[in-house]
C-alpha cells in the first residue's frame, strides 16, 4: 500500500474530512505551492535545462544564439544549456493550483508563456510548464509530511 492510500485510509476513519477539503488545505500552504513552481522554474529549467518531460530543451536545436550568449555570459546565466530565464518575467509569472476533476484532483500549473512577440509553448513545446518524474518524487516527499499535518489538526478539530 502507497504512503498516498495509506494517508487516504486515515482520512477515511474521520467522516467529516473529505480529500477535497485536504487538498484545498495542502493548496493554501504557501510553502508547498512555492516549492511546486521552485522544481519547475528553477530546478527543471534553469539548473538541467528540461521539461516536464525529462527532455533537454536544446534537444535537436542549437541553442542559444551568439549574440544571446553573450548577454547571458554579462548577466551571470548559463549558456551550456536552455534555461528560458532572461529578465526573469517567465519565472515569476507561475502559479499552482488544485483542480478537483471529480476523482483525485489535479495540479494545474500555469505562466504567462508570451515574452515579446513570441509563445514560449509555441516555441519550446507545451512541456516547459509541468513537473518531471524526479520532482514529482520530492513534491509526494513534502506532500505526505505535510498531509499527515493537515490531517492530525483536521482530526483534532473533528
Amino acid at each position: 500500500m502507497g504512503w498516498f492510500q495509506a494517508i487516504l485510509n486515515k482520512i477515511d476513519q474521520f467522516n467529516a474530512l473529505s480529500l477535497y477539503d485536504v487538498m484545498q488545505k495542502l493548496f493554501n500552504d504557501d510553502e508547498f505551492t512555492d516549492y511546486i513552481i521552485y522544481l519547475n522554474t528553477q530546478v527543471q529549467l534553469y539548473e538541467q535545462g528540461i521539461d516536464a518531460t525529462g527532455k533537454r530543451l536544446d534537444s535537436g536545436r542549437n541553442g542559444y544564439a551568439p549574440s544571446t550568449i553573450l548577454v547571458k555570459e554579462a548577466k551571470g546565466q548559463p549558456v551550456d544549456r536552455v534555461t528560458l530565464k532572461d529578465t526573469g518575467a517567465f519565472y515569476d509569472s507561475f502559479k499552482c493550483y488544485f483542480i478537483p476533476d471529480g476523482g483525485d484532483g489535479a495540479i494545474q500549473i500555469t505562466a504567462d508563456t508570451i515574452k515579446e512577440q513570441t509563445d514560449l509553448l509555441v516555441e519550446w513545446g507545451k512541456d516547459i510548464i509541468g513537473l518531471d518524474e524526479d520532482s514529482l518524487a520530492l513534491l509526494r516527499d513534502m506532500a505526505r509530511t505535510k498531509l499527515l499535518t493537515i490531517v492530525q489538526s483536521l482530526k483534532a478539530a473533528a
